[in-house]
């Protein structure tokens, strides 16, 4: 035998274990769920991960922001008539219906288009993409006050629909993100604004539980920490989305 196929053999002799566990390994991955060839919804997973939403910021109208600006008027304006929050948003829309145009409640202020583009989309959506904190305690697990003390803002509504985790999952199941975009956030003297990441606070406030909160909120304070960028996805204390009640 020549060298040249001493050496092939020798080649083929070492990698041939290595090839066996790669077998091995995918063929276990596979029988136990965990070696994905497809992601959920049908699309192929290349060898060098599927990114879940490439083009989630792309082609927005941005117009959460005209919604918000209606909305917090129209809270503030219903707050300081009967001394109380409207229980179901959606009765803000009687409650503006004689107002101008320009800043009546008509039920397309309670969702945007653009949120079928974000994370958080799916097709059991009931049309309110918006998260109403006010119906929820602060951050701290106190009351949210229907009016704020001396120097203090509450958030009242708000939305990750313009937060991207840029998600890429891989054929072994594992994932990796890079959030980018941005909070938008409605405060109870109603400014509208757009907030970064980093703005997304964990606090702990009983017996190891925690809750969330955006900086500069009552009930975050200077040890609250940055919520984990991985799992941003508006989870926590802050009162999530639920269908309101009719009136």
């Amino acid at each position: 035998m020549s060298k040249a196929k001493k050496r092939l053999l020798f080649t083929a002799l070492l990698l041939l274990p290595i090839a066996l566990i790669t077998v091995g390994v995918r063929i276990y991955l596979a029988k136990t769920g965990l070696w994905m060839d497809r992601f959920q919804d049908g699309r192929a997973i290349p060898v060098t991960g599927l990114k879940v939403n490439p083009n989630g910021l792309t082609n927005l109208q941005g117009d959460a922001k005209d919604d918000f600006r209606r909305l917090v008027g129209a809270i503030r304006a219903y707050a300081d008539k009967y001394q109380r929050f409207p229980d179901d948003p959606r009765w803000l829309i009687e409650f503006t219906k004689k107002w101008p145009e320009s800043t009546r409640v008509t039920a397309d202020c309670f969702d945007t288009p653009d949120r079928k583009k974000s994370d958080s989309f799916n097709n059991m959506d009931v049309g309110f993409g918006y998260l109403w904190a006010y119906r929820g305690p602060r951050p701290d697990g106190k009351p949210r006050p229907v009016f704020p003390g001396p120097g203090e803002r509450d958030v009242w509504l708000y939305t990750d629909t313009y937060m991207r985790s840029n998600k890429t999952v891989y054929k072994t199941g594992a994932g990796s993100t890079k959030p980018e975009g941005h909070y938008l956030v409605a405060w109870s003297d109603g400014k509208v604004e757009e907030l970064p990441i980093s703005a997304y606070k964990r606090t702990q406030f009983h017996l190891g539980s925690a809750s969330m909160g955006f900086e500069g909120e009552a009930g975050i304070d200077e040890n609250s920490k940055v919520a984990d960028k991985a799992g941003f996805s508006v989870l926590g204390g802050i009162s999530p989305t639920f269908p309101p009640t009719k009136k």
